[in-house]
């Protein structure tokens, strides 16, 4: 499912799916040959994932969290949804504090809280909350959104 997503993600147009797949192993960006390593992304070190059913209708939402300067405004995050036939951006996680990390998960990255829009869970990362609400463009569909402090633990 996590691969699914990934793909997903870098087959489209969001400024994120394009850096990855602009910084994918090969010669676009090279190797660091002082310390061995290449500077390409590599989702074995630089990505951390959760999948978890955000609204109750079985269907696992997929979080991609990225530990990688992507060189863009492109957020470090996304939680990717099921829609249709295949997977869509339905939130991007503005968080700086995942780049400076480094390549390490760190428990407790993503928190679910007890709030919900619609069904679906509020969340919590480094830099604050994260509420939902109807998708504009994707008919059944729900985006995010970074809440106002203090209104994350309020049910809706």
């Amino acid at each position: 499912m996590v691969v699914e997503a990934l793909e997903a993600l870098r087959n489209s147009d969001e400024s994120l799916g394009e850096a990855i797949t602009r910084n994918l192993d090969g010669p676009v960006t090279g190797r660091d040959t002082e310390a061995g390593r290449s500077l390409n992304f590599d989702p074995s070190s630089q990505l951390s994932w959760a999948v978890t059913d955000l609204n109750g209708d079985g269907r696992a939402e997929v979080f991609l969290l990225f530990f990688i300067p992507t060189g863009t405004a492109a957020p470090p995050g996304v939680v990717m949804q099921r829609h249709g036939d295949g997977w869509r951006v339905a939130c991007e996680i503005a968080d700086p504090g995942l780049i400076s990390r480094g390549s390490h998960a760190v428990p407790g990255l993503i928190q679910l809280l007890p709030a919900r829009t619609q069904g679906w869970r509020h969340f919590r990362v480094f830099s604050g909350s994260y509420g939902w609400y109807p998708a504009p463009d994707a008919p059944g569909a729900m985006n995010c959104a970074p809440l106002p402090l203090g209104t994350e633990m309020r049910r809706r």
